[in-house]
């Protein structure tokens, strides 16, 4: 293992490199000659290679300098790399051979003042800078490097971070070429991983864990698993140099790219992206499951391929079909599509934006494109020469489809603890009320008018789940980039939303405020760095802050009624209409008009403060419809209730206090955790439902306090935690599951 430096090339090569990129060859230039040129460059570049070495002393391992050589020369400038190692006699390294790339002329700090705050910390623990970055004292090291990362990145260290994207994209594109008539298990196939920085390329899979982690091999691997390490590190050797191989012949005949481009402007979805009003060069991705081997049994090993563009995902669908599971053919006989299509966050940020109307118009006008352009009948199989059919598949219940939302918002919290995510993404705690938010949201896809929005927050919760369960620092990275995208996009609509309701009497200089305050979050989810969540978590407390103001002082909402069942009389209400769209206005504004409706009545000005645990919770719109219900109810009893007002006001004072303890927020999550374990695992023997069970907190004579509910939800969540790492059947589990919950109750 090494940290090398970028290869420097004789003067006069250096031209010659020059002069390739600003000038085409002349026709009459050999071939021979040109490939003589680019192999002297090579060369000189091995020798290079050999030089260079580690802060240890150590050269490039033997079995990787060919892949160092070829990157250089590809202009893909490495930093370190890595045969891969394993055994007894070797305690560094990865089990696995890896490359990392890294742009030139790195700035020696990432963050300003950094260079002064560690001369401070290390003659606070009287030692030297060096050993400060090279973590010789841990402690120092930890405290220079957190009270770095609360300053901003230099401008010089942006610059070099946007250079290292641009190499970045040039790896992954000849990665996905490379696999693009490819099959190997995932945990052979290469991968681009996401550095601070620069990036790493490696593979391994699961297998992929520092020799001397004994822990984490000792609890993500099986020991069956553990046994095939020394052959998963031969293979992936091996898929290795085939990668080195196909570099040179890419080296070597040059980057013929016409051919690519001709199938990506003929892509049909991006043709349709276009056509639907999107202003530039949508990137699409697709995406499919494919079986990349078969084991010593003869079961299936599964991997996965991507595709940028339509036609090369439907040419490797027809002429491969051994790759296909049988439930891929059963799906096509129907012209299911057995592929997912992804998009850049330019597409996302676009629909997003788009307004109801247009949004379900798009979402129409994409289910015609796709019964035309998506039909699976119509491929050929090139092995049977004729039309591949299937059974159309059972389609999941929109009850089972939240479920599956909620064990993926569980898996995400379970994933809390690492103590990487503070220093990456975010507190924790605000992290765990964003991944609530996400799921809430993503539950809402039975909406027509929210179907776009919910698809995306669900998007956003599986990819955010798959890299906080990795827990890898480049992982952690791309989750800030996650988060950081879906609270932009949250905080814009939100925005959006406030400014056309024309019942909140905003000032000028608050609008100008909330304005300034939508300019920084855009600045911040453009930031090449990390902790852009964090950031733009307080950006949108600020602004909910901002509005919260306003929804208390909102007017008292004009005549257009509906009726709300109280008693088993209707009653009648009055939640106002947008006046600009003539549509109901959002859940959190019917909350806070219903809630404005007793502060007019009661003159008291604690009534809303009973609520602010509930509206900084940031509740989800299902949350706030349930709360605006709840209130509508009690003020339709309220109305009907024909006593002077200074008779009914105490007691109804009560019962709005009493809706505001329904509304604790630990509450609501105790409710939610329990509602997914009710949902998976039944009933409790002797109990009926699982809110039964917990009397302590459910029952007529029951007052927890606010402690008892946070208290509850600690206990719940880390059951919860546990019972989505228990991967039995729910049928092998849920025995004993219900054991474990009716002893929770038991505890509370």
């Amino acid at each position: 293992m090494n940290f090398e430096g970028p290869p420097e090339l004789p003067p006069e090569e250096t031209e010659v490199a020059a002069k390739q990129q600003k000038t085409e060859k002349p026709a009459d230039i050999p071939i021979e000659s040109v490939r003589a040129e680019k192999e002297a460059k090579l060369q000189s570049i091995r020798q290079e290679v050999d030089s260079w070495g580690d802060r240890l002393g150590e050269g490039v391992d033997e079995g990787i300098k060919e892949t160092v050589a070829v990157y250089n020369a590809m202009e893909l400038p490495t930093s370190a790399s890595c045969e891969g190692h394993f055994g007894s006699e070797s305690e560094h390294g990865f089990p696995a051979p890896w490359v990392e790339v890294e742009a030139p002329d790195k700035p020696q700090w990432r963050f300003e003042h950094e260079g002064e705050i560690y001369e401070q910390v290390a003659k606070k623990y009287g030692v030297t800078v060096n050993a400060v970055l090279h973590a010789d004292n841990d402690e120092a090291w930890r405290e220079a490097t957190q009270s770095s990362a609360e300053q901003k990145e230099t401008a010089e260290y942006r610059a070099w971070r946007e250079e290292n994207e641009k190499l970045l994209k040039k790896s992954e594109s000849l990665l996905q070429e490379f696999y693009r008539e490819r099959n190997v298990q995932n945990d052979i196939r290469i991968i681009a991983d996401r550095n601070v920085g620069g990036f790493r390329v490696h593979n391994g899979g699961k297998f992929y864990i520092p020799n001397n982690a004994k822990e984490r091999l000792e609890n993500e691997l099986t020991e069956e698993e553990r046994k095939r390490i020394p052959d998963i590190l031969r293979a992936s050797q091996e898929e290795m140099k085939s990668f080195t191989d196909f570099l040179k012949e890419k080296y070597f005949e040059g980057d013929p790219s016409a051919e690519h481009q001709r199938k990506l402007d003929s892509d049909p979805t991006r043709q349709f992206l276009r056509d639907q009003g999107f202003q530039g060069d949508p990137e699409v991705l697709y995406s499919m499951d494919v079986i990349s081997a078969k084991n010593n049994k003869g079961e299936s090993l599964m991997g996965s391929k991507t595709f940028d563009n339509f036609e090369d995902l439907q040419n490797f669908i027809k002429n491969n079909p051994d790759a296909l599971t049988q439930k891929q053919k059963d799906q096509m006989k129907e012209g299911m599509p057995i592929f997912g299509t992804g998009y850049n966050k330019s597409v996302y940020d676009w629909s997003g934006s788009l307004p109801p109307g247009k949004s379900q118009q798009m979402d129409e006008a994409f289910d015609s494109f796709a019964a035309e352009n998506f039909d699976t009948r119509k491929w050929v199989s090139k092995e049977k020469g004729q039309e591949q059919t299937t059974e159309k598949p059972k389609e999941k219940t929109p009850q089972e489809i939240k479920q599956d939302i909620g064990r993926t918002e569980n898996e995400s919290l379970s994933c809390l603890n690492n103590p990487e995510i503070y220093q990456n993404v975010a507190d924790p705690k605000d992290l765990e009320e964003v991944i609530r938010e996400m799921g809430g949201n993503a539950r809402q896809f039975e909406d027509p008018e929210k179907k776009i929005l919910a698809g995306m927050a669900q998007k956003d919760l599986e990819q955010l789940n798959q890299l906080l369960l990795s827990g890898k620092p480049e992982d952690l990275i791309s989750a800030d980039q996650v988060v950081a995208n879906y609270l932009y996009r949250s905080l814009s609509q939100e925005l959006k939303k406030v400014f056309n309701m024309t019942e909140l009497p905003i000032s000028l200089e608050d609008k100008k405020k909330l304005i300034y305050q939508s300019l920084l979050a855009d600045k911040i989810s453009k930031r090449p760095d990390i902790l852009k969540s964090r950031d733009l978590i307080s950006v949108r407390k600020r602004v909910g802050e901002q509005i919260g103001q306003y929804l208390s002082k909102q007017e008292q909402p004009s005549a257009e009624v509906s009726e709300v069942e109280t008693s088993g009389q209707a009653v009648k209400v009055e939640p106002e209409k947008d006046k600009t769209t003539e549509k109901t206005p959002d859940a959190k504004i019917k909350f806070g008009v219903t809630l404005n409706n007793f502060v007019k009545e009661f003159r008291d000005g604690t009534v809303p403060q009973s609520f602010t645990d509930f509206i900084r919770s940031n509740p989800s719109s299902a949350q706030y419809e349930a709360a605006a219900t709840k209130l509508s109810r009690l003020y339709g009893d309220y109305l009907k209730d024909k006593r002077f007002p200074s008779d009914k006001i105490p007691e109804f004072t009560d019962k709005v206090r009493d809706v505001a303890e329904l509304l604790n927020p630990d509450r609501l999550k105790f409710n939610d955790a329990l509602s997914q374990l009710q949902g998976d695992l039944g009933n409790i023997e002797g109990y009926g439902n699982m809110a039964q069970a917990f009397e302590s907190l459910y029952g007529d004579k029951a007052k927890p306090t606010a402690e008892q509910w946070k208290n509850a939800v600690g206990k719940i969540h880390q059951l919860m935690s546990e019972y989505w790492k228990d991967k039995r059947l729910i049928s092998d589990k849920s025995g004993e599951w219900l054991e474990k919950i009716k002893a929770l109750s038991k505890s509370l």
